[in-house]
């Protein structure tokens, strides 16, 4: 019989539920002010930059002792693919932009808390790259993060498995993480348009402006992954295995 010894990348015991608190308490932070109806804060997107960054840099304290050279290497290496993929396409096709992909198969392969540092880095990094710095930042950088978080979901269900039936659990995470990320992007345009507004108001808001531009975005980042995912997949847990270890137990 043979098991496989948690990857160090794959956080503490408990590390997972964390995360999960710390993106709540992040989302309900960006979105309770506008949909009760008060408006944003004055100058609120330094603000929650300073948050969301300080959020990162937490969980890479939690990962600090386990980034040796080749797991920091991995990290930087998806936040440039994913740069690199928004560079080239910085307002996207319509919604949809492939630097998500390189965040999804972090966050499959290497668990919630790479998936969660990949996704915020990425738009934190590409951002600042592309000049595209404003209040709509934050989340940007929040809902990356939920889609790294969301993919490690699939990875557990799935085993971490580059066949058909994991890239299928990637792909609805890749769907629902599409349209998580544009409703928290969407709460910026709201609030300056309808700064007294309520959750009604900004759920026909959404569906009258934007579902037809988060819908391209999510269908195209299933697409992408059903399409590309394998070879990535593959390769990274190639890495994952010679960064991690593996115990074999004789029957």
């Amino acid at each position: 019989m043979r098991e496989e010894a948690p990857s160090p990348l794959r956080g503490r015991e408990g590390s997972g539920a964390a995360l999960i608190a710390l993106l709540l308490a992040g989302s309900a932070a960006l979105a309770a002010l506008p949909l009760l109806g008060l408006g944003a804060p004055a100058a609120s997107w330094p603000l929650t930059l300073v948050v969301l960054a300080g959020l990162c840099l937490l969980v890479a304290e939690r990962c600090a002792s386990r980034l040796g050279a080749l797991r920091l290497a991995v990290l930087v290496s998806l936040v440039a693919l994913g740069c690199a993929c928004r560079a080239v396409l910085a307002l996207g096709i319509g919604g949809f932009s492939p630097w998500l992909l390189p965040v999804l198969v972090a966050g499959y392969v290497f668990g919630g808390e790479l998936g969660f540092l990949t996704g915020v880095l990425t738009l934190l990094a590409s951002s600042l790259l592309t000049g595209l710095v404003g209040p709509w930042v934050p989340y940007q950088m929040l809902g990356a993060g939920w889609i790294g978080v969301l993919a490690a979901a699939a990875g557990a269900l799935a085993g971490r498995d580059a066949g058909l039936g994991g890239r299928i659990l990637l792909a609805a995470a890749g769907l629902l993480g599409g349209y998580v990320y544009g409703v928290l992007l969407n709460l910026t345009t709201w609030t300056a348009f309808y700064p007294a507004g309520g959750p009604a108001s900004f759920a026909r808001f959404y569906v009258l402006s934007a579902l037809a531009w988060d819908s391209l975005r999510a269908l195209g980042d299933a697409a992408l992954v059903l399409a590309l995912g394998r070879p990535l997949i593959l390769a990274l847990d190639r890495l994952r295995a010679r960064a991690g270890f593996e115990i074999v137990v004789q029957p």
